[in-house]
């Protein structure tokens, strides 16, 4: 609480970055260049977590339509190979697929 209210008393005087703002932006396109690929446990993962969502969704929707469609296993991927990035990291691993599925279901 005590960070937050010297924020708004001091203004950015209180703020004290861990690193310069060009450093960040080195950072930020570094990160841009990686292709992370996921590995054999990291698709396995994600194919369990899918199958899973596409069986609680039929099961709980009656009618028939479901929620769960490809998209949603596309958007698992994009954030765990994202998440892969954030850490600069090449491969995809079932840790950055916990950390994206956990990002979804918050």
């Amino acid at each position: 609480a005590d960070s937050i209210l010297n924020l708004h008393r001091q203004g950015d005087i209180a703020v004290k970055p861990p690193f310069t703002s060009e450093e960040f932006q080195l950072y930020i396109r570094f990160a841009k260049t990686l292709t992370p690929r996921l590995t054999v446990e990291a698709m396995r993962r994600i194919g369990a977590a899918y199958r899973g969502m596409r069986v609680h969704d039929s099961l709980s929707n009656r009618n028939r339509v479901y929620r769960v469609t490809t998209r949603m296993l596309e958007s698992i991927i994009r954030l765990s190979e994202a998440s892969a990035k954030l850490f600069l990291s090449e491969e995809v691993t079932e840790g950055y697929v916990k950390l994206a599925l956990e990002t979804m279901h918050a």
